[in-house]
């Protein structure tokens, strides 16, 4: 080779320069540049301005996932070239040796032919990578070359050396600094959550400074309740998914991490998903996942899950800045929940109160039922409520209040529960105990009713008086667990106050009853003791009858031998006024008139 670093064609080894130019050069070069992959361009640019080689390029070892990879590279063709020597590279690395290859045939001509040295970069024993020089115009190199070359590959070992030592510092004080930017957003967010106590607040407060730290593409908020996890509150392109559920019996996924209460990342979840793990809807179009638990005195409450759409978006340190995050965060939602709690109780003392009151001035039952009702629905935000009154004479249950069925549209329905079923109300009703249902999926013959599909929690509390039952208290929700201890401290409250106010009602209703009765009477006596016209007289006396039991039509019938005769009636349609007769003992008519004794049918169907 020529001082020029031109290589003659007709030569068949390389005569490098006797001086070491280069050495000096790049030893000068790589004091300053610190920047590995700059330091790495430079070395590679020194060796083509000395000598005219086709090809240069230094491979490093990627010990995260062990292979190898492309550093640089410095060639006229593509870096397909490279896979001629590439069992060269992998020898020269595992073996930590120089490696020739002289004269081979290429997998991408042209050029059609290649020779190739390979010289390890070695720390003492410790192979980093290595250092290739090809050509196509020779077919060997010699044994000065590979001197020369292996002492310039010490250089490059010691400035890569340097340069990552330099990284690896700036990486720390970054790391640093950014710890410094975590405390103070930690700091921040403690200061906010403990200057707030309303739930939707904290929620919202979270998954917007937690965007600070970790920036992403959705993210969701999950508070646990019961075997379910349901998102409260939600960011960016996940923000329609409120309110979505998911049930733990049927996602071991989700209950595994929880159960860990540590952060799990997923890199892809797109290609690489979790056998357990089902596709909710709000993992649409998401690779990058990270799913942290959220407890508080070590009790779960929640999950905080941060998505992206760029697989491997979130790296191996993101899930313990996720971790601090998340306990913090945990301990605000524990705050708040036990503050809404709180403020639930009150609404709940004063509700109680409320229908305490309005209950003792009521002396109307299906009045009083509709107030209770609406109390417990619109005060207390009880999704359904219904209340049932005891037919002793039928042994049924039948609806007369109910949160979601309009009054008048409930009377037409007629809806009646016989104890002897097997539902949740029945069986409150039949065994007079308060049956508490967090899954009804679990009770045992549970009935749904009419418009309820979507019911997944029940509470019946019986109504009892004087240790007779009076009806059934019954309360229904979408949510699974959907009622605490207060919830059923605060039904069986009210269901006392109701049982007692029905009492008290029916009590007046009876006497108000009896009352009407007597005067009713008392005015059919007078009608009777001075008659001015018979047929005038009876259908007073039909007339007074109507209205005292509200019927739509009463009749008279006389009997006359072994029949009983039509002779009157009020309130019926004409075409039911046509005299006819009926034999005694026949009919229900007929039999009351043979046994002279008063029969009451409510169904004659």
């Amino acid at each position: 080779m020529s001082v020029s670093g031109t290589i003659p064609a007709e030569k068949t080894g390389v005569t490098l320069p006797p001086d070491i130019s280069i050495l000096q050069a790049f030893a000068q070069i790589s004091a300053t540049v610190l920047d590995l992959d700059d330091l790495l361009t430079t070395a590679l640019d020194i060796l083509a301005h000395t000598f005219n080689f086709d090809l240069l390029a230094v491979v490093l070892v990627d010990d995260r996932h062990n292979d190898l990879q492309l550093k640089a590279y410095r060639s006229p063709h593509p870096v397909g070239l490279l896979e001629t020597l590439y069992p060269a590279i992998v020898e020269a690395v595992d073996n930590g040796r120089v490696v020739r290859r002289e004269d081979c045939p290429t997998n991408h001509p042209p050029p059609e032919r290649l020779s190739g040295l390979v010289v390890p970069l070695t720390i003492g024993r410790l192979v980093i990578g290595a250092l290739l020089v090809a050509d196509s115009r020779l077919t060997h190199f010699s044994v000065h070359d590979e001197q020369l070359l292996s002492i310039f590959a010490s250089q490059v070992t010691v400035a890569i050396t340097i340069a990552q030592l330099y990284k690896k510092n700036r990486e720390q004080q970054q790391q640093a600094l950014t710890r410094q930017q975590i405390a103070s957003h930690l700091q921040q967010l403690v200061t906010i959550i403990n200057a707030t106590l309303d739930l939707d607040d904290v929620l919202n407060l979270i998954l917007e400074h937690i965007a600070v730290v970790i920036p992403y593409h959705s993210a969701l908020l999950f508070l646990l309740e019961g075997r379910s996890l349901t998102v409260t509150a939600a960011a960016g392109a996940a923000r329609d998914f409120t309110g979505y559920t998911i049930d733990l019996n049927l996602e071991p996924f989700y209950h595994q991490i929880l159960a860990q209460q540590y952060p799990t990342i997923l890199h892809d979840i797109a290609r690489n998903r979790p056998r357990p793990l089902r596709s909710p809807p709000f993992l649409r179009d998401v690779h990058a996942w990270i799913g942290a638990p959220l407890v508080s005195k070590n009790k779960i409450i929640g999950l905080l899950s941060l998505h992206h759409t760029e697989p491997g978006y979130f790296d191996d340190a993101d899930p313990e800045l996720v971790h601090t995050f998340a306990n913090q965060a945990a301990i605000g939602i524990d705050n708040a929940q036990l503050y809404q709690r709180e403020q639930q109780k009150v609404r709940q003392f004063q509700t109680v109160a409320k229908i305490g009151r309005q209950v003792t001035e009521i002396r109307e039952v299906q009045r009083l039922l509709d107030v209770v009702v609406e109390r417990l629905h619109d005060d207390l935000g009880y999704e359904f409520v219904s209340i049932f009154l005891y037919q002793p004479k039928t042994e049924s249950l039948h609806l007369r209040a109910a949160s979601d069925i309009p009054a008048e549209k409930l009377q037409s329905m007629q809806i009646a529960i016989s104890l002897e079923e097997k539902g949740v109300i029945a069986s409150a009703g039949r065994n007079e105990e308060t049956i508490l249902v967090n899954d009804v999926t679990a009770f045992e013959g549970y009935i749904t009713g009419p418009g309820r599909q979507d019911v997944r929690s029940e509470m019946a509390i019986p109504l009892m008086s004087q240790q007779n039952l009076l009806g059934v208290l019954d309360m229904q929700s979408t949510r699974l667990h959907a009622f605490l201890p207060d919830d059923l401290t605060l039904a069986q409250t009210v269901a006392d106050q109701l049982a007692v106010a029905i009492g008290n009602a029916q009590m007046f209703e009876q006497r108000d009853q009896r009352l009407a009765e007597l005067i009713a009477f008392s005015q059919i006596a007078m009608a009777i003791a001075a008659p001015s016209n018979l047929d005038r007289t009876l259908a007073s006396v039909l007339e007074r009858v109507k209205a005292l039991y509200q019927v739509e039509g009463t009749s008279l019938m006389l009997l006359d031998g072994d029949a009983l005769h039509f002779k009157m009636a009020v309130g019926l349609p004409p075409e039911m006024l046509e005299p006819f007769s009926i034999p005694l003992g026949e009919g229900i008519a007929g039999r009351v008139a043979r046994d002279g004794k008063p029969i009451r049918i409510d169904d004659v169907t």
